[in-house]
């Protein structure tokens, strides 16, 4: 009787092996985790990279186009800065009171020969003094503060909407020059 019973166990042992080896293979098959069907991470990426449209990377706004406009002084909303492609000019009452070409760096720079970085942090500008540096402290959509390089105080300034809105939050009236 022993005989039988042997070859009955056999084929239990061996049905149960291949029944667990078979759901191993199909759980990776189901879930593309194979080995043969994943591509090596540095491939992945490559293709990743492929994939995406030339316009994702022109995405990530420049620091010269996020400071370009205008901007209020959260201190004093006489006082604000406008800022384009090519120059930074100080105005008061809606007036310029001075203005200058501007660069871009990653440190202040002394003279226009620098090396500029589009995302840099600190902003120089030459007027018709000595190169003023500030430090980008905060700069978004509708914040600006400003370090000056020497001298260590603040500007903080905001768009000239939201400086109305502030205003009054912080005691201070708006005044829009006219």
């Amino acid at each position: 009787m022993s005989r039988p019973i042997l070859p009955g166990i056999l084929i239990i042992v061996f049905i149960t092996s291949f029944s667990a080896s078979c759901q191993k293979g199909g759980a990776k098959a189901a879930s593309g985790t194979s080995a043969e069907a994943m591509p090596p991470a540095s491939s992945q990426a490559a293709s990743q990279a492929e994939a995406r449209p030339p316009e994702a990377a022109a995405e990530t706004p420049t620091t010269a186009s996020m400071l370009a406009g205008d901007w209020v002084s959260v201190e004093d909303p006489s006082e604000g800065l406008s800022i384009s492609d090519s120059t930074f000019s100080y105005t008061k009452g809606g007036e310029i009171t001075d203005e200058g070409s501007y660069l871009i760096a990653d440190s202040a720079l002394s003279s226009k020969d620098g090396a500029t970085d589009p995302q840099g942090k600190y902003i120089t500008v030459f007027g018709e003094g000595s190169p003023l540096s500030y430090y980008i402290v905060k700069l978004d959509a509708d914040a600006l503060s400003l370090s000056y390089v020497g001298r260590g105080n603040t500007l903080s300034f905001s768009r000239p909407d939201l400086s109305r809105a502030l205003g009054p939050l912080m005691g201070r009236e708006y005044d829009s020059g006219g």
